[in-house]
């Protein structure tokens, strides 16, 4: 058993642990599926209408569409056309802020204990954080930290909630789904325990709405699709299982905080927060992109573990070297958050976006068919459509092929000893944006069947020759 922290180091260590959040937030990483969204909550705005079927690629061109963040291209494309990347900024300073108001909220209502309550709090920040990004997955993380949270506290008015929550989540993201088993999790222990409908009816409701969308059931049947697919892990390193990356240990570390706890106390959880700790592990341990999800389905769990591992005395420390520790880590939160705030708003990318090629089409005016790598799909799309067609982007297995994915993924990764002719043979192109970085980058520029129309640091444009 441990002292009890003392106020002023306690407070000191929040302060330090949210200027380490706010670094995090202030960051401008951009996420290459972002133009993706901007251009189809422009496109939604300019017709008033959904698209039902594909019109912007030349490879998937007049398949069915089923746009299930159509809500979110919205918020997020008017938030750009009017603010820029300032607008986009705001948005996602105030939806991680109340993600992570809501997230120690949480903390705070499940143990007194403070040591508990900072590495609690330091913990989910730091498996949070690789879902920080201008992405649309934000929605469903808040929406997922307040139903934590209002099962936490035992809301008793989430009944009239819920329906109206996920009305409005089965619009903006397709995870509303995982927020309903979430709340079956809770609800359906509630109804064992009381027998009373009350429960059901919670769950019934919340489900029911959900229906209400562009594309009724068939939303559905689409998620269904999609939850079963294995394409996606094979070729998108997000996507892949568990590997101990870098990126991933934080987590690792909460996961085997999280099972010692259950294994040393395993009376003092409740079976909600058992399962949920269970169920976001396995999706964490399956797919890395999931990992932030377990810093939300898992904090409970989390935090009764870490209060039972950290057991603290009645009374604090009252010493000077807590008061003299709190002055330093004061400092250090001040000279974080001033080093945090970012110089320029511009997007900052692993590879740098094709700008000079994009701003040569646009001036000649060219048009046609463009094979490009995945990641580069959305930005060409919301610049060049519709003289420029694309051959991939970032809604992926939702209207593409296997096989169209499997030679995108190919051509930019292994298609030297002239693979890359069978690929380009396949589809009626007219333009190339070549990665330089490409292994047969060599062997394409060489070769007779391309010429080069554009050339900047880490692409070239092709023209290819029939």
């Amino acid at each position: 058993m441990i002292s009890r922290l003392p106020k002023a180091l306690y407070y000191s260590l929040i302060a330090l642990s949210l200027s380490f959040a706010l670094k995090i937030l202030l960051y401008m990483g951009g996420d290459y599926d972002l133009w993706m969204h901007l251009f189809f909550g422009s496109e939604i705005l300019k017709t008033l209408s959904i698209p039902s079927t594909d019109i912007y690629s030349f490879t998937a061109y007049g398949s069915t569409i089923v746009n299930h963040e159509w809500l979110s291209q919205i918020i997020l494309y008017s938030l750009h056309d009017c603010f820029g990347n300032f607008g986009l900024l705001i948005f996602k300073l105030i939806f991680f802020c109340l993600s992570i108001y809501i997230a120690w909220k949480i903390i705070a209502s499940l143990t007194e204990n403070r040591l508990a309550r900072v590495v609690s709090l330091i913990f989910m920040l730091l498996v949070f954080r690789a879902g920080v990004a201008f992405r649309i997955q934000m929605f469903s993380y808040l929406f997922l930290y307040f139903i934590i949270y209002l099962e936490t506290v035992k809301y008793k008015k989430r009944i009239y909630l819920y329906p109206f929550l996920f009305l409005f989540w089965a619009n903006l993201h397709g995870a509303f789904v995982l927020g309903l088993v979430v709340i079956g999790i809770f609800q359906g222990i509630e109804f064992l325990k009381s027998r009373s409908l009350k429960p059901l009816i919670i769950i019934a409701l919340s489900t029911i709405v959900t229906l209400i969308n562009p594309y009724g059931f068939n939303l559905w049947l689409y998620i269904y699709k999609e939850l079963t697919l294995t394409v996606s892990s094979q070729y998108i390193t997000e996507w892949q299982a568990f590997s101990f990356k870098t990126r991933e240990i934080a987590f690792f570390v909460a996961f085997l905080l999280c099972s010692l706890g259950l294994l040393l106390k395993f009376k003092k959880f409740k079976p909600a927060h058992v399962l949920l700790m269970v169920l976001s592990a396995y999706l964490g341990f399956s797919a890395v992109r999931h990992t932030p999800i377990f810093a939300i389905l898992a904090l409970p769990a989390l935090t009764i573990a870490l209060a039972n591992l950290l057991k603290e005395k009645p009374v604090e420390d009252t010493g000077n070297l807590g008061k003299i520790t709190s002055y330093v880590f004061y400092l250090l939160s001040f000279s974080l958050c001033f080093i945090s705030i970012p110089k320029t708003l511009e997007l900052k990318y692993e590879e740098p976006m094709p700008e000079k090629t994009v701003a040569f089409l646009k001036e000649k005016n060219i048009k046609g068919n463009m094979i490009l790598p995945l990641h580069l799909g959305g930005y060409v799309m919301y610049h060049l459509y519709p003289n420029i067609k694309v051959s991939i982007d970032g809604r992926w297995a939702t209207i593409y092929s296997q096989e169209t994915m499997k030679d995108s993924h190919d051509f930019s990764y292994n298609s030297t000893n002239g693979a890359w002719k069978n690929i380009l043979r396949k589809y009626d192109a007219n333009y190339v944006l070549l990665e330089k970085s490409n292994p047969a980058y060599d062997e394409i520029i060489k070769s007779k069947h391309a010429a080069v129309v554009g050339n900047e640091l880490s692409y070239n444009l092709l023209n290819l020759l029939k």
